[in-house]
């Protein structure tokens, strides 16, 4: 009988930049995650080397590293920058059907993290706030885009009812230390259904 692992059951869940989409097999008695980059690549990694930080991207601090400041690859405001241009450019990424492959894409200003940078500090960035376009259907550009609360983003919907895009900003938001019982009010659900989402019962291909 195969002995159970303390790093099984994480599916759902996001360490650094990586989703844990779903098991996928054990090697040596490591469970194996299927998971999705926040730049939008997939990538199969060990559990417990996500957990314990050993593991931390498909690969993409290492290489983005060369081409930021040192330190700024851990920062909230890099990961959405490379959030953005994962769902524009790269077509594993999950939110791609809704961006790319609608046109949507990023300045050529704002190809180099420090110009987007120096846009967010301008622009009023602050860690609790998301960034949001004003005319969704035209690219990323500094015109167009301004950082918003959850609350605003999600009043802006023309409903309340969930949908893909929604997910990874609930997982980032209690990842980041909001209770599930505020984020419900946020995105106007039931606290059960946040639960679900972080814990992989529902949503869990997001």
């Amino acid at each position: 009988m195969q002995r159970a692992s303390k790093y099984s059951g994480l599916t759902g869940q996001t360490f650094a930049l990586l989703n844990l989409v779903k098991e996928v097999g054990r090697v040596g008695g490591h469970v194996i995650y299927l998971c999705e980059c926040s730049c939008g690549n997939v990538t199969q990694a060990i559990g417990d080397k996500i957990v314990n930080g050993h593991t931390k991207s498909c690969g993409c601090l290492k290489r983005e590293s060369r081409n930021a400041t040192h330190g700024e690859t851990k920062t909230r405001l890099y990961k959405i920058w490379v959030g953005i241009k994962a769902r524009c450019y790269n077509e594993c990424a999950t939110s791609y059907p809704r961006y790319g492959s609608k046109g949507i894409r990023m300045c050529d200003e704002w190809q180099a993290f420090k110009p987007f940078k120096e846009w967010a500090i301008d622009a009023g960035y602050d860690d609790k706030l998301t960034i949001e376009r004003k005319n969704s259907n035209l690219d990323y550009y500094p015109a167009n885009c301004e950082w918003a609360t959850y609350y605003e983003q999600n009043r802006n919907k023309s409903n309340n009812r969930l949908t893909a895009n929604d997910i990874p900003v609930i997982r980032m938001m209690v990842n980041e230390g909001m209770t599930q019982v505020d984020v419900a009010k946020t995105f106007g659900c039931l606290v059960q259904s946040i639960n679900y989402i972080v814990h992989g019962k529902q949503w869990a291909d997001c």
